[in-house]
């Protein structure tokens, strides 16, 4: 299994970042689809920004079937409002693994909001047990190992992807991953990268694209991680220097061979 193919993109509505809350440009017009073509990365996590897009998914489920490997969200970001109140996409989600095979896992963004959870515990066992038998598995976004909450539901999920939403905070990103491994050792573990420093609204260095480009490099052929997801489409296009940084990272070490015990999980 060459590095590449365990390569995601985090897929969501074109321009849905653009604007004053985190001081992104707008303008972005590339979709989930073009922007893994452009970036060379196999497989997309296709989650529901600001509601968007809504049930039923076949039509997006259809254009995404180019992908090796698709996982849809179970509840789209904090901001998509029809997920309040315990309510979730899961149903749905296993109607798409039924009638498009490349989709296989269901996605919790943003899972806890303000401390809570924003599922409880017995409609994730009933989530946990139908996406099981329909040989899906479930991942979770973490930004904080050490959210209050998180040990009551971690036993629920199959992939934990980590995520650094303060770009000052890459230099602690190696330490980080080699914590999440400890912490979850017999799950699959994901690194996320951002293409933007979200948490302080600026872009990232050259220096700070780089570095985490290294060390998901790193990671990846020690078999620490099992994959990188990348955020987003929705900043491509755009000028910013950190596409071009992880395009080239892609295309320079996208045929490097993963050790057996990683490519065993895929």
């Amino acid at each position: 299994m060459k590095l590449r193919d365990s390569l995601w993109l985090w897929g969501q509505e074109p321009d849905g970042h653009g604007g004053p809350q985190y001081n992104i440009p707008t303008g972005n017009a590339i979709d989930c689809v073009q922007g893994a073509a452009w970036l060379g990365i196999p497989n997309c996590c296709r989650v529901v920004l600001q509601g968007k897009p809504e049930p039923p998914f076949e039509p997006e489920s259809r254009r995404l079937q180019g992908f090796r490997q698709v996982v849809w969200s179970g509840i789209g970001d904090s901001g998509s409002k029809r997920n309040d109140g315990g309510n979730d996409d899961v149903d749905e989600v296993l109607r798409q693994a039924r009638l498009f095979p490349n989709v296989t896992g269901c996605v919790m963004d943003d899972f806890f909001r303000a401390g809570e959870a924003r599922i409880s515990q017995e409609r994730m066992q009933e989530i946990r047990t139908a996406l099981h038998l329909a040989g899906l598995k479930l991942w979770l976004v973490c930004y904080d190992l050490h959210w209050p909450k998180l040990d009551k539901y971690l036993n629920f999920f199959d992939v934990i992807t980590f995520w650094t939403w303060n770009g000052d905070h890459l230099a602690q990103l190696d330490e980080n991953l080699e914590k999440l491994q400890q912490r979850v050792p017999d799950k699959l573990r994901l690194a996320g990268c951002y293409l933007w420093n979200y948490g302080q609204k600026r872009p990232l260095t050259g220096q700070e694209m780089r570095g985490q480009c290294e060390v998901f490099q790193h990671r990846l052929l020690a078999g620490d991680i099992h994959g990188v997801v990348i955020c987003s489409n929705t900043v491509l296009g755009l000028g910013i220097e950190s596409e071009q940084i992880v395009k080239d990272w892609i295309a320079a070490a996208g045929d490097l061979e993963l050790p057996e015990k990683t490519a065993a999980q895929h």
